[in-house]
């Protein structure tokens, strides 16, 4: 039967499991617009939160269960140009460790996954403004140098890249765009 493991203010969205299945990292909604990655110790239910301010959101254990890729973005810090952009960022789960992997200057990104080596990450990027989640890409970044190596658009909204079990593709949801008018 199913188990309530958190007790959530606003929402918890996102869960992804812990690769040895001992804990959840999701992402925790705050009231206005902040969002936190937590994780829940499943055997205790005790949740932690990423000291990570603004708005954190779409988290993804690493294979060896090591760190958390997620997407991050500070709409207090002052960007150039605005708006400020979601950009990947990785953590140890016990939040002592947290660097950026990848930031773009015109996109944002979304959706962070890491190929089963640990060697990449699948992100979409694209910019998050009208029209909303308009034309994007998929793209392969290295978490250690936070290059994107290769890509595949932009030409559609395409969402949720997804590696498979070899490492050898990425799945994603892609429906066409008019890059006349922008819509669907």
């Amino acid at each position: 039967s199913p188990r309530q493991v958190t007790t959530p203010q606003v929402s918890d969205t996102d869960p992804t499991w812990e690769p040895y299945g001992t804990q959840i990292a999701f992402t925790r909604r705050l009231d206005g617009d902040a969002s936190v990655i937590a994780i829940v110790t499943l055997s205790t239910e005790a949740v932690i939160t990423l000291p990570v301010p603004g708005v954190s959101m779409e988290p993804s254990w690493s294979p060896d269960g090591r760190s958390i890729a997620f997407v991050s973005k500070d709409p207090t810090a002052s960007c150039n140009p605005p708006p400020c952009r979601f950009g990947i960022l990785e953590a140890s789960p016990d939040g002592q460790d947290i660097r950026e992997v990848a930031r773009e200057y015109f996109y944002d990104i979304h959706d962070p996954d890491w190929s089963p080596d640990g060697r990449l990450i699948a992100a979409r990027f694209g910019q998050d403004e009208g029209p909303f989640y308009g034309p994007s890409g998929v793209g392969l970044y290295d978490p250690a140098t936070g290059d994107r190596l290769d890509q595949v658009g932009p030409c559609h909204i395409m969402s949720e890249p997804s590696f498979s079990p070899d490492g050898q593709w990425v799945v994603f949801t892609a429906t066409p765009v008019n890059m006349d008018t922008g819509e669907p």
